[in-house]
């Protein structure tokens, strides 16, 4: 008997399925529990929410994105209820970032995406404008290659 796949396991299926189209050197990298694929030279951490009224919310541990920090050319993916809205985010911008997105005292940051794609940060109408990252896989295309060069022309 088969196994019923979540809504965010569909989700995850579908995006590594899109990507392995771009760049079919993938494997799973070990940070904890966490979803994280080698993609290329990229290192990717794949977040996926269900579609929603409100924003899309989505937990990530802070040893998660220490480990994060640690990999070579880290990227992370937040899907938003769909193919047809994921943001592949280069983490550092994230991490820059870290210090205006709420937390728990356990060291959980909940990001909050709204519905323009951008991420929430403290403070009211505060937004992370993610616009050039969204659905945007020619340059997601070319960082898994490591070609900024490249990403920076398109």
């Amino acid at each position: 008997m088969e196994k019923k796949l979540s809504n965010t396991e569909k989700l995850v299926k579908d995006f590594l399925r899109t990507v392995s189209n771009l760049n079919d050197e993938m494997k799973p990298t070990k940070v904890l529990k966490a979803r994280v694929y080698q993609i290329g030279k990229a290192n990717v951490l794949i977040r996926a929410a269900s579609d929603t009224k409100r924003n899309y919310f989505y937990g990530i541990n802070y040893i998660t994105i220490e480990e994060m920090a640690n990999l070579l050319n880290p990227y992370i993916a937040f899907i938003c209820g769909s193919m047809d809205k994921v943001i592949v985010l280069p983490a550092q911008l994230l991490f820059d970032n870290l210090h205006k997105i709420s937390h728990d005292r356990n060291g959980e940051y909940k990001l909050n995406i709204d519905k323009e794609l951008n991420i929430v940060l403290r403070g009211r109408g505060n937004r992370l404008d993610c616009s050039n990252y969204v659905n945007n896989w020619n340059i997601f295309c070319c960082l898994l290659l490591n070609n900024k060069l490249m990403a920076q022309q398109l």
